[in-house]
């Protein structure tokens, strides 16, 4: 089973993916210590052929964009005049 088999397109994911990277971590036996493999959400879309393979209890790790990026800031700046009361 490949990664793609789960994730057919960004519609699967949450809102603003993070494209370049996401993670599988791996339970290796006999001790079941951890491994990760990270990869391109991007690439593995892209060809689905060639996407990473899943194996039993592994765990995939998908993050949003933020989490690699500045979010945008907004500012809001206004000036009040005074009410002009009879």
């Amino acid at each position: 089973m490949h990664v793609t088999d789960i994730v057919a397109s960004y519609k699967d994911l949450l809102p603003e993916p993070a494209n370049q990277y996401a993670e599988i971590i791996r339970l290796n036996a006999p001790d079941f210590h951890p491994s990760v493999e990270s990869f391109s959400l991007t690439e593995a879309l892209a060809n689905p052929a060639k996407s990473p393979v899943l194996h039993a209890m592994d765990y995939r790790a998908h993050f949003q964009r933020f989490d690699f990026e500045n979010p945008p800031s907004v500012s809001v700046w206004a000036m009040s005049q005074p009410r002009n009361l009879p």
